[in-house]
């Protein structure tokens, strides 16, 4: 009889009808968001993202724009992980 540890965690996932670390991050990450933009959190986002004035692309108005950085470790942070992400909604 095969054990959960015989399997990939892709796998194991599937089997255990669970979703990866990755979407799970990922889904709290855009709830967060959600709460920075209607300020249910203290938390001052301005300093980190702003909202697009005028966007030419259509979808919702809520589209952010993350603040110019020359560092590379930038690439790692919250907002950089999840602006794309949010505006794809």
């Amino acid at each position: 009889m095969l054990e959960l540890n015989d399997f990939t965690y892709a796998r194991r996932m599937y089997v255990l009808d669970m979703e990866s670390l990755e979407i799970h991050r990922l889904r709290y990450d855009i709830i967060y968001v959600y709460k920075m933009l209607f300020g249910l959190v203290d938390f001052k986002f301005e300093e980190y993202v702003t909202l697009r004035a005028n966007s030419a692309t259509p979808g919702h108005e809520y589209k952010l724009l993350v603040n110019y950085s020359r560092l590379n470790i930038r690439k790692q942070f919250f907002t950089e992980r999840v602006v794309t992400v949010r505006n794809d909604l």
